[in-house]
């Protein structure tokens, strides 16, 4: 099984005009995400104009389920009514092969 063989990734659609704010959220999210030794890779993501995401990786299914209440993503969810359209969409995946 390969190190970092887990990961989440989480879709957020942002509202009208709350764009900066949102890149900016996630820009922040990016220093808590690195002071969690259990997340191995973390990526903020920008789709297009107005959709963002996160994908974080992980050794094993304990430290994906505690990154879950984890500070980057309980900041992202203290200011989801705020910033973006629906709540964040989290999706479970498991890493089938990488280079």
């Amino acid at each position: 099984m390969m190190m970092n063989s887990l990961a989440l990734l989480v879709t957020l659609k942002a509202k009208e005009g709350k764009e900066d704010e949102a890149r900016k959220l996630l820009e922040h999210a990016a220093s808590l995400a690195s002071e969690d030794d259990s997340t191995v890779t973390w990526y903020a993501l920008q789709f297009d104009a107005n959709t963002f995401g996160i994908f974080d990786t992980f050794a094993d299914e304990e430290s994906r389920d505690n990154n879950m209440s984890g500070d980057a993503l309980n900041k992202i969810k203290e200011r989801a009514d705020e910033l973006f359209e629906d709540e964040p969409n989290i999706q479970k995946a498991a890493i089938l092969a990488t280079k």
